[in-house]
């Protein structure tokens, strides 16, 4: 502050910002303050650099960016358990309880396989509890209570410090749901759910590690597959945003229809409106339901696609790979290990 001097006897100053910035950056506030904020996508910015500008917002605030390295390096830590996992399973199938056991991978406890298999359970087991234990911590890390609560706390100073007029612009079921409903939704289901599409992304890979591996000619399969899977995705994920997005005006005008009748009840009561509100209820709870089906079909469409290119991928393996372990190419662990690793791809 300059030209300021400290009170006699006060001891608090309360000091406004003016806040011109746009959300999440100010990257796009010419094409905000141009065509508006909610006609962005109409007009040609990509809902993708949306998503990142507003990463770079939340990893810059206050305790966000470790917590994220965190969950970054557990999820990694999980993708390493889980190619642990697999190759534990084919070393016990093909070098400890298989009848021709590789030269290269002895036992792990000499010339005893029981002990061999105790100190395989061992392994199997430990680092899931470690495991268990990191994502009880990371649970407890609070990244997605503080993000929301940044958004809460700056759209209510924000709103509180609108004009009369702007107020008065925006209803107060869409102030209420854009508290409790849209700031989850983003957190959630943008920053959150990008970690979780890294984390499935470091699964693929793993998967694919070991394929690849045990099986050259496994390549191309897995290469059509993700690449298939990744434009499914690419093209339905804008219906699936209008879906959603549907289904959340419907449900402000439902609880709007609520308030309403809340706040003018007595009027309503005086002048016999109550089958008036009635019907208009039943409209507004009519379009939502109208508006859920939709979404419904879609969730269960995007769960099944990715399934149905694992089984077709599984189907085709047990085929293939299972011609190679009759002829004696393939051994029958690496032939179990890498139907399991397949059907994981079409699971991330």
């Amino acid at each position: 502050p300059i030209g300021c001097e400290l009170g006699r006897y006060l001891f608090v100053c309360r000091v406004k910002v003016i806040d011109n910035d746009c959300f999440p950056t100010n990257r796009f506030a010419e094409e905000i303050g141009k065509f508006g904020a909610g006609n962005l996508l109409a007009n040609g910015v990509p809902e993708i650099d949306l998503l990142i500008e507003y990463c770079k917002l939340n990893c810059s605030l206050p305790g966000i960016g470790w917590r994220t390295g965190v969950t970054l390096g557990i999820d990694l830590l999980q993708n390493l358990y889980y190619l642990l996992t697999i190759y534990l399973l084919k070393y016990v199938a093909d070098d400890v309880l298989g009848p021709t056991p590789d030269p290269e991978l002895p036992l792990l406890v000499a010339g005893d396989k029981e002990l061999t298999l105790l100190a395989v359970g061992i392994l199997y087991t430990v680092p899931y509890g470690v495991l268990n234990a990191l994502e009880y911590w990371k649970s407890q890390l609070q990244t997605i209570e503080l993000s929301q609560q940044f958004l809460q706390d700056n759209i209510f100073r924000r709103f509180t410090n609108y004009s009369e007029d702007s107020r008065g612009q925006v209803k107060e079921s869409e102030m209420g749901l854009a508290m409790v409903q849209d700031v989850p939704d983003i957190v959630e289901n943008g920053y959150m759910r990008l970690i979780e599409i890294l984390k499935f992304v470091g699964k693929l890979a793993v998967s694919s590690y070991f394929i690849v591996g045990e099986n050259p000619d496994a390549g191309l399969p897995l290469v059509i597959a993700g690449t298939t899977i990744a434009a499914y995705v690419a093209e339905n994920y804008r219906k699936s945003v209008a879906y959603l997005e549907a289904v959340s005006d419907r449900q402000a005008e439902v609880v709007e229809v609520v308030q309403e009748a809340n706040q003018k009840y007595r009027l309503i009561a005086d002048y016999y409106m109550r089958p008036q509100m009635q019907s208009a209820f039943e409209t507004s709870t009519q379009a939502l339901k109208g508006a859920t089906l939709p979404t419904r079909g879609a969730a269960v469409t995007n769960d099944y696609f990715p399934g149905w290119i694992s089984t077709l991928l599984v189907s085709g393996y047990l085929w293939f790979g299972g011609t190679g372990v009759v002829r004696g190419e393939l051994q029958i662990g690496a032939f179990l290990a890498t139907i399991n690793a397949v059907k994981e791809i079409g699971d991330s």
